[in-house]
């Protein structure tokens, strides 16, 4: 078995990540910066000799998802990712490129609340000039008062 100087494993320590395997063939496991195991030690030998298959299989493991799914790579780029779109949200925000959802809303709301009253207050607006007129002159009439309110409900007034 090939021997591995203490300067190296330590290195590993700082850069490997794991799942956190326990002893394997009668070795054991040291930790990571993460505290997760991925350096196994012979505990039957006096200088504590680093098992290098058992620790590469470790370190190979800890790059599947565990039990739970959850792999920490995936997990960070999702993570990142997140803040990334947020920065971008944020971003767009202070260029008035996007607008909140509940402002839009308030704004909608109330040109239609605007919008309802006008068509409401037609029969009582239009009541006395319709009086006399043919149905054409009522229809036109009408049309001509809708598609006013039309037009200041999309702001081409």
């Amino acid at each position: 078995m090939r021997r591995i100087s203490e300067a190296a494993i330590n290195e590993n320590r700082k850069t490997l990540p794991s799942r956190g395997r326990n002893s394997v063939n009668g070795g054991h496991a040291k930790a990571n910066g993460w505290g997760v195991e991925v350096i196994v030690r012979d505990e039957l030998s006096r200088s504590g000799q680093v098992l290098l298959f058992e620790s590469l299989r470790n370190y190979f493991l800890s790059k599947k998802p565990n039990d739970d799914g959850v792999n920490y790579w995936t997990e960070k780029a999702r993570h990142e990712k997140a803040k990334r779109e947020l920065a971008e949200l944020k971003l767009q925000k202070e260029r008035a490129e996007v607008y909140d959802a509940a402002e839009y809303e308030a704004a909608l709301l109330e040109a239609l609340t605007d919008f309802k009253t006008k068509l409401t207050g037609l029969g009582h607006k239009l009541a006395k000039r319709l009086e006399g007129k043919n149905s054409a002159a009522i229809c036109d009439i009408i049309d001509a008062e809708i598609d006013l309110a039309l037009k200041e409900l999309s702001g081409d007034e």
